[in-house]
């Protein structure tokens, strides 16, 4: 369809799933709301009217040359780059970096564009486990997918071309919508990471599928999940967890006590080292 897809809910942070083989509307208790069926084959040949969809609850606020600049101060350690004159990521280095080495990539993904929310949990670790640390200004729930992946991709090109990054170790994770929309990237760029962090975050509708999990080449999954989270509720996380093992993904599962919110720099050091692992 051309048109975007229109969304009545009965909360304002309901979010809008556009052309898949599903259309929802949803709020805190998730996957309720109007479906429409589209195909998934098709939409997968082309990036015209693809809408990503977010899973948000009301517990969290809703290419050309590149510039590096320094971060603001909440950021020290990290470096703000644009692209298209636009910010398009934070990023550090690990705590050494020797000349011809090549080193892993974590990049993260918050629900309302915000990289600073990882600073404290993520980068101190990727730091210590020698590895790079990025985190997008690109996503934020309700983007639309051909408005945020070429920018990604353009992002991810970017990073490799800047820093000696090992092709083969790049993780994607994101806390809530950001968790969900890794789990769609590594979807729709096949074979580029290795691995997903997902915080508080469930599989898309139309990824709750092995079938469509295999597409993605992910060898695993890391989710960091709050037992008290009634958003992306541990219920939920099971069903994911035994979905991507039917797709020989390995599966490790984080939890933490909290709700719907971001874990703290010990889970993320449990996920990030595990996901390292051989």
């Amino acid at each position: 369809p051309s048109e975007s897809p229109t969304c009545h809910c009965e909360r304002s942070k309901a979010i809008c799933v556009g052309p898949w083989r599903l259309l929802r509307c949803a709020r805190n208790d998730l996957f309720r709301g109007v479906t429409v069926t589209f195909s998934l084959n098709k939409m997968k040949k082309t990036l015209a009217g693809i809408f990503l969809a977010v899973m948000i609850g009301v517990m969290f606020g809703c290419s050309g040359g590149g510039k590096a600049t320094s971060a603001t101060s909440s950021a020290p350690a990290t470096q703000k780059v644009e692209l298209s004159g636009q910010p398009a990521y934070e990023i550090a280095a690990p705590g050494s970096v020797e000349p011809g080495r090549k080193y892993p990539l974590f990049i993260f993904l918050s629900p309302n564009g915000s990289p600073q929310i990882f600073i404290d949990v993520a980068l101190p670790v990727c730091r210590e486990k020698g590895c790079y640390f990025a985190a997008s200004y690109q996503f934020r729930n309700d983007i639309r997918i051909d408005d945020f992946l070429p920018p990604l991709k353009a992002t991810l090109e970017d990073i490799r071309k800047r820093f000696p990054i090992d092709s083969e170790n790049i993780f994607i994770g994101g806390f809530s919508g950001g968790g969900m929309a890794s789990y769609v990237m590594s979807y729709f760029l096949p074979g580029t990471f290795r691995g997903v962090l997902i915080c508080n975050g469930a599989l898309h509708e139309n990824l709750r599928n092995p079938g469509e999990l295999l597409v993605s080449r992910l060898k695993k999954a890391a989710i960091i999940m709050g037992k008290a989270d009634n958003v992306v509720t541990p219920e939920i996380l099971r069903e994911d967890e035994r979905l991507l093992k039917e797709a020989n993904i390995k599966v490790q599962k984080f939890p933490f006590d909290g709700g719907h919110t971001l874990a703290g720099s010990s889970e993320f050091r449990q996920a990030i080292s595990w996901l390292l692992e051989k």
